[in-house]
């Protein structure tokens, strides 16, 4: 009994610290005519790009593996 209450303890101010740091809506995004950042971002889109197009390829040879097996049987 003690154990699950201690483990409610814990949940409890848990929850209570976790609350500070939750906002209602996030902060207002900035002036788009302003800075150095352009305005579609400045993330780079290279890297992704190329993960997207390896786990397609992958994701390719896998498929046509089960198909030319499925043959094969």
């Amino acid at each position: 009994m003690r154990v699950i209450i201690l483990k409610i303890t814990i949940l409890i101010v848990g929850l209570f610290l976790a609350l500070g740091t939750l906002e209602a809506q996030p902060p207002p995004p900035p002036d788009p005519g302003g800075g150095d950042i352009p305005i579609g971002g400045s993330l780079p889109i290279g890297s992704g790009t190329i993960i997207l197009l390896t786990l397609g390829a992958g994701y390719a040879a896998k498929k046509a593996y089960q198909a030319r097996e499925k043959i094969i049987e």
